[in-house]
């Protein structure tokens, strides 16, 4: 799933440069979000210009997110600039490469896959009576380009077996130099003389998107029903680890790459899960819920197998940080 903690996505050598960059980037999403006349005006007075009215400061562009590319060469942002919400993608000279009008859409977040394309979030609520429930949230992940002049491609939404949403992002990774995304994706059945696509259960397979080229496959089928199921992707685009919990009586277990089951235990009220790989990305870290106190534990297991430990159980947390590039946890 996407995850809560925060996600950084790049290296500790790229730090230095992404934020001795940020004053420039704030100077030229200054310039960037004027008016084309005051732009021009601006590039023609020798003086300086008059200080704006006071008004002018509550008409500056409101940023509501800012991604970092994992080499910190691009930057990228979701503003409201005149009224008008952008999303806008900057190149490592501070130069605007791209800008495409986001709208009203119910942004959910972005996030750079290599610094080629960039991945849109966005949801609506669609209606789908007939179901447990009358109306779903539903998430799509949209990839744009870095460089305007490239068309803008919806995850899923050139296959007609699939629904164009993206149910759960299990992670972006970098795989013999190619960029790909693992995404939950829900598939239709073949039904009746016409053999048109049609809903058959909400239950996600896993599939790995290749962003160069938009070609996907399934490296993982959908649960049984009854189950929820949850996968850990490692830095080399393989499954690390696969959870499964039992809708109703809690029971869960964890099963590593090779299938072998690493870990289970029953919680009814279903509070357990994976959180991520461990720092070197050997071990797992998972957690479950104390039924007796009702707090949630946080331990650390071997992938291989063997004597799972409380992890981090003696430090107030208040964030998780991780790779994105690999999962791994980072502090």
């Amino acid at each position: 799933m996407i995850k809560s903690p925060f996600w950084f996505s790049g290296g500790k050598k790229d730090m230095g440069r992404i934020f001795g960059r940020a004053a420039a980037f704030l100077g030229a999403m200054a310039l960037a979000t004027m008016p084309l006349a005051a732009q021009d005006q601006a590039q023609q007075q020798a003086a300086p210009p008059e200080p704006p009215p006071l008004t002018a400061y509550g008409e500056l562009p409101g940023v509501e997110d800012v991604a970092i590319s994992p080499t910190g060469e691009h930057l990228a942002m979701i503003a409201t600039i005149e009224g008008v919400r952008r999303l806008l993608i900057f190149d490592n000279d501070i130069s605007l490469q791209n800008m495409i009008g986001a709208g009203d859409v119910k942004f959910r977040g972005i996030r750079f896959a290599g610094d080629e394309a960039l991945l849109f979030y966005h949801s609506a609520t669609v209606d789908v009576r007939g179901f447990v429930a009358d109306q779903y949230e539903l998430t799509q992940a949209v990839v744009v380009p870095v460089e305007a002049g490239e068309e803008a491609e919806a995850v899923f939404g050139n296959t007609p077996r699939l629904a164009d949403s993206v149910f759960g992002t299990h992670g972006i990774r970098q795989v013999d130099g190619r960029w790909k995304g693992y995404f939950g994706a829900i598939e239709y059945e073949r039904r009746g003389s016409t053999r048109s696509y049609a809903f058959n259960h909400g239950r996600p397979a896993l599939y790995e998107v290749d962003f160069a080229d938009m070609d996907e496959r399934r490296i993982a089928s959908s649960p049984p029903e009854g189950i929820y199921r949850d996968w850990i992707i490692g830095r080399d685009g393989e499954i690390e680890a696969v959870f499964d919990i039992r809708r109703g009586s809690g029971d869960w277990n964890i099963r590593n790459g090779e299938g072998d089951r690493i870990a289970e235990g029953r919680n009814p009220n279903g509070d357990a899960g994976l959180r991520g790989l461990g720092s070197d990305g050997t071990t797992l870290i998972y957690f479950v819920e104390d039924t007796g106190t009702g707090l949630t534990d946080w331990f650390e297991l071997p992938l291989a197998g063997g004597q799972a430990t409380p992890f981090l159980d003696e430090v107030d947390v208040d964030r998780l940080f991780w790779n994105g590039q690999t999962g791994e946890f980072l502090g």
